[in-house]
């Protein structure tokens, strides 16, 4: 979803979140107001939170049981409204 809004690709949002490349000003600038947010709070609220992902033994789960769709938070709670989840779909779905 976050693709679609911001025009980035899927594969250059992915590198960006494991750290294989830096976003340009003009990328963060439209990954920021998919999320209705200037460049400048999108920093802060990143500043603020301290980064970073949870390591997987520390990410909450959520498994819906009637279709298998998994929800995986990687990003620690915070007040923010933004948050960092991955999205998992069973074999064959």
């Amino acid at each position: 979803e976050l693709a679609e809004r911001s025009a980035v690709s899927k594969a250059m949002l992915s590198a960006i979140e494991r750290g294989m490349t830096s976003p340009t000003a003009a990328l963060l600038v439209r990954i920021a107001s998919a999320f209705g947010m200037t460049l400048s709070t999108l920093i802060a609220r990143a500043e603020m939170q301290g980064g970073g992902v949870c390591r997987k033994d520390e990410q909450p789960v959520w498994q819906d049981p009637a279709t298998g769709y998994v929800r995986r938070h990687l990003s620690p709670a915070t007040q923010m409204p933004l948050e960092l989840i991955r999205v998992s779909l069973p074999a064959g779905a």
